[in-house]
């Protein structure tokens, strides 16, 4: 394929391509739209008319991301004939990466001025309150998410001992999905229009 693409983009050159790579990304960005669309639909009502709708969104999500790559492969060739243009690009990229990795941190890191213990959410777990059991049930999984995000982030700076990969994987793995788990308490509570106001020590 390597050839293919070398040969295309050798014929329309990088002016060109940086164009269809902006319009791909528009298309691609629309197919994502739509499937968002029909998967919140599916998860809202259960019915099989939006999952096949997003199921086939799906399949043109992955055609639209196989044009944005075969554009973005053919740009990286094509910007080794332009130095200057590819090291400010590759600046820019480089900048990028370390504001995410800063993102990175800051999410894994414990934000809670009013550091909180499982034992502070026992009350509003055994309370007869829906409300209050929710609650607490969020500020446990916080809790739990930041102390394991904390963990992680040791890890990745060296600050504490490295573990099985497997096990740092199974661990990454157990953080995304409390960080969505979190998301999906945070969207109920938006429904039943409540707060999840944070429990102070009592």
């Amino acid at each position: 394929m390597k050839d293919k693409l070398t040969l295309i983009a050798d014929h329309y050159g990088l002016g060109t391509q940086l164009l269809k790579l902006a319009e791909e990304c528009s298309e691609y960005s629309a197919a994502s739209a739509k499937w968002n669309v029909y998967n919140r639909l599916l998860s809202k009502t259960g019915r099989n008319r939006f999952k096949e709708k997003r199921d086939a969104a799906a399949v043109d999500c992955m055609k639209e991301l196989a044009d944005v790559l075969v554009l973005a492969r053919q740009v990286e060739y094509l910007m080794e004939s332009d130095p200057e243009f590819k090291t400010e690009v590759e600046k820019l990229m480089d900048a990028k990466c370390d504001r995410q990795i800063s993102r990175i941190e800051e999410e894994l890191q414990s934000t809670q001025t009013d550091k909180l213990d499982l034992k502070d959410t026992i009350d509003f777990m055994l309370s007869g309150s829906v409300e209050e059991r929710m609650i607490a049930e969020y500020q446990q999984l916080a809790i739990r998410k930041n102390k394991l995000g904390n963990f992680l982030w040791a890890i990745k700076q060296g600050k504490t001992a490295p573990i099985d990969p497997e096990l740092h994987k199974n661990l990454w793995q157990q953080f995304k999905a409390m960080t969505r788990y979190k998301k999906l308490l945070e969207e109920k509570a938006r429904l039943m229009k409540m707060d999840l106001k944070e429990i102070t020590h009592g």
